[in-house]
């Protein structure tokens, strides 16, 4: 799955198969993670512009968000597929990618730091998709973000 991860685009028939049935949280969790780690105040396009300023707080959310864009296509595409457990899969990875990137710490969170529990979120909107009425499983928000308990509200 890792590789699937970092790049869940488009894949062939056979591979895209594979990979679709093949998803842990776990992988899910540690490659947004270390993809937010590796993120440093180079990656910050702030400052004048030829129409206007850009804030660094804009400028963070923007990084933060083109790195979470990749995982949540990949989950809005398992959802479209009614691949169920697959994309419950993505989306706890998703979100506890997004907790413990919270939780540790990055460089560009002090900039944006509502951003993880607000993506974290929206994944989980996501997942529910056409399941309005279905709640976020509380014993893994028990387990693995217990300070995130609103997800299951």
């Amino acid at each position: 799955m890792r590789r699937s991860a970092r790049n869940p685009g488009r894949l062939g028939n056979t591979e895209g198969a594979w990979m679709l049935a093949t998803v842990s949280f776990a992988d899910v969790a540690a490659d947004v993670f270390d993809a937010l780690q590796a993120l440093d105040l180079d990656d910050l396009d702030a400052g004048p512009r030829p129409g206007g300023y850009v804030e660094p707080s804009e400028a963070a959310w923007s990084v933060i968000e083109r790195v979470a864009t990749p995982y949540l296509h990949d989950l809005e595409r398992r959802v479209k597929l009614r691949h169920e457990d697959q994309a419950l899969e993505v989306c706890k990875g998703i979100v506890l990618g997004f907790y413990r990137a919270e939780h540790r710490g990055f460089e560009l969170l002090e900039y944006a730091e509502d951003s993880p529990s607000e993506l974290a979120s929206h994944a989980v909107e996501i997942w529910r998709g056409r399941r309005r009425h279905c709640t976020f499983p509380r014993n893994f928000v028990e387990k693995y973000t217990p300070n995130w308990a609103w997800l299951v509200r």
